[in-house]
């Protein structure tokens, strides 16, 4: 009875000639030839036209928002005692229940913060733009202030 011998060891060789043939290709996730002005845009998903200019600013001249909007800064304490700022981001809290949205004007606000919905009616919106702490308390409340008129041009019904 003649006995097969084996001159590899193919529990080592195998492995090690497969490692050494594998390529590694660059996929980037975007397609860089593609222009600014060809890429994909994502429309308005409601179907229903928006209201005017005019229209929005005869609702806001009889009933003016009336939404609080909280901020908060982040602090260190000094040895000294004193409080520096640790950064100049803040953090901008608003409440949407307190904007007195329609249906339809609810769902497009949160359409429009996206993933800062997190499914509470209390959105927050960090903001880093300037050095200055109140300068970008400032330019929370107008980011926010653009959001609810953006907002309010859904339908009232």
């Amino acid at each position: 009875m003649k006995q097969f011998v084996s001159l590899y060891n193919f529990n080592t060789f195998l492995p090690t000639f497969r490692l050494a043939h594998k390529s590694h290709f660059w996929k980037p996730k975007v397609s860089q030839a593609i222009p600014h002005y060809m890429k994909q845009t994502f429309r308005d998903p409601f179907d229903y036209p928006l209201r005017t200019k005019k229209e929005i600013d005869e609702q806001l001249k009889s009933n003016p928002p009336t939404y609080q909007v909280f901020a908060e800064i982040s602090f260190i304490p000094d040895l000294k005692g004193d409080n520096l700022h640790k950064n100049s981001e803040i953090a901008v809290y608003v409440n949407i229940s307190e904007m007195n949205l329609t249906p339809k004007q609810r769902d497009r606000f949160i359409y429009l913060i996206g993933p800062r919905y997190k499914g509470k009616d209390e959105i927050k919106i960090k903001v880093n733009t300037f050095n200055n702490p109140l300068q970008n308390i400032e330019k929370g409340k107008e980011m926010i202030y653009e959001l609810f008129l953006e907002a309010i041009r859904a339908p009232c019904e």
